[in-house]
């Protein structure tokens, strides 16, 4: 009866122990954005990092670092078809829509650089479909620190990352027009990449 009792209490055990769950880092596929912007790669994994920043007043998708001079740009900044890459993981026979340039942002084809000439074709808000962009936009982020919760940047007071292509900086203060040096403004805290560059070709051919 005793070897009975004891077997069930070791399968008892056997059971709970093949039923404990299993937590792992961030997989190289994490999903992200507002309708799954492919991030690929994130190996940095930090417990409540948030908690070192401060939202800013201007984006809900900035945050600056509490002590340190560091900005934190969300996932969610981008567009959602955005890839947003870590390491290369393009392979001609295996993964052939994977990123070929490591620490990017591979912009949609919709969002396209500014033209002096060409202004007013420019729609960004253009659906996205399959097709070759005319020129592929991709933002070097190698300056980024890849985490879980975004991209971490050092900063000075000004962070020029988007300025090649969508011609406006980060700054303390909230977005700012690089042409003019004025600050661009906007009704409320929900401030993407998309709406930045809205408001910047509104100037342009206004």
């Amino acid at each position: 009866m005793m070897k009975k009792i004891v077997s069930i209490i070791l399968f008892s055990f056997l059971f709970l122990a093949c039923n404990e769950t299993i937590t792992t880092n961030a997989s190289d596929n994490l999903m992200n954005g507002n309708d799954g912007t492919a991030i690929t790669g994130i190996t940095t994994t930090t417990s409540n990092l948030l908690e070192s920043y401060t939202q800013a007043t201007f984006s809900e998708y900035v945050y600056f670092h509490k002590t340190e001079n560091k900005i934190l740009i969300d996932y969610n900044f981008f567009p959602a078809q955005a890839d947003i890459c870590q390491q290369v993981t393009y392979n001609a026979e295996t993964n052939i829509n994977g990123c070929q340039t490591a620490k990017t942002v591979v912009m949609p084809c919709a969002y396209q650089p500014l033209t002096e000439n060409d202004l007013l074709s420019i729609n960004v808000s253009a659906p996205i479909e399959e097709e070759t962009c005319d020129q592929e936009v991709i933002l070097d982020m190698s300056s980024a620190e890849f985490s879980v919760e975004g991209l971490i940047f050092a900063f000075e007071g000004t962070l020029n990352i988007f300025n090649s292509y969508f011609e406006f900086s980060i700054t303390n203060d909230g977005f700012v027009d690089t042409d003019d040096s004025q600050k661009l403004d906007f009704e409320s805290a929900d401030v993407d990449l998309e709406a930045v560059y809205a408001n910047v070709l509104e100037k342009r051919v206004s």
